[in-house]
């Protein structure tokens, strides 16, 4: 049984990118269907919308805690049930780690990492959020990624990892090294 791998940041911070990556050229399943590209992310975003769809009715208090869950328990046992490497990406996944790692025993965390500035500038100017909001919702996420992540698998991919193309290498490398693997052979890609 395969444990997920969680893209987390605060949105705008390549996040897309790292899914686009695991989904396309690494194998890692990242979702039946996913939120369209649009003018501010034009090759996609990679959101598995299953649990965007959770994550935003539990999060705007359109459902309990209890219903989240069980739309969060069908969603992996489906993915579980692929009997493949999987992973997901919601950037409002920062703040429900504490809910979600109930259902896994080790799973592995790519956390995109670009300037405060640059996030804060780009939610603003692709989604016309005042700067007030968009620093709320950075720090919110990152605070909670900081205070979560410490001890985990962690793999910190920056923007300029993307830029310059060593992100998948890296990406890579990664799972295979955390992976619990049998008789020597890779798992991914």
């Amino acid at each position: 049984m395969f444990d997920p791998v969680i893209v987390v940041g605060p949105g705008r911070c390549g996040s897309s990118s790292v899914a686009r990556i695991l989904h396309e050229e690494l194998n890692v399943f990242m979702g039946f269907k996913f939120w369209p590209a649009d003018e501010t992310n034009p090759d996609g975003f990679y959101e598995d919308m299953e649990f965007l769809e959770a994550d935003k009715k539990f999060i705007g208090n359109k459902i309990d805690i209890y219903s989240w869950r069980r739309l969060i328990e069908q969603a992996i046992m489906k993915r579980r049930a692929l009997m493949r490497p999987w992973g997901f990406k919601d950037p409002r996944t920062a703040i429900l780690l504490n809910y979600l790692m109930v259902y896994f025993r080790e799973p592995k965390f790519i956390r995109c990492v670009r300037p405060r500035n640059e996030v804060i500038s780009s939610l603003i100017r692709c989604y016309g959020y005042s700067r007030e909001r968009a620093s709320f919702l950075v720090d919110e996420k990152e605070i909670s990624l900081n205070k979560f992540l410490p001890g985990k698998n962690v793999l910190n991919i920056y923007i300029d990892d993307l830029k310059y193309g060593t992100a998948l290498y890296m990406i890579n490398d990664f799972l295979n090294n955390c992976s619990l693997k049998t008789k020597g052979e890779k798992i991914y890609a």
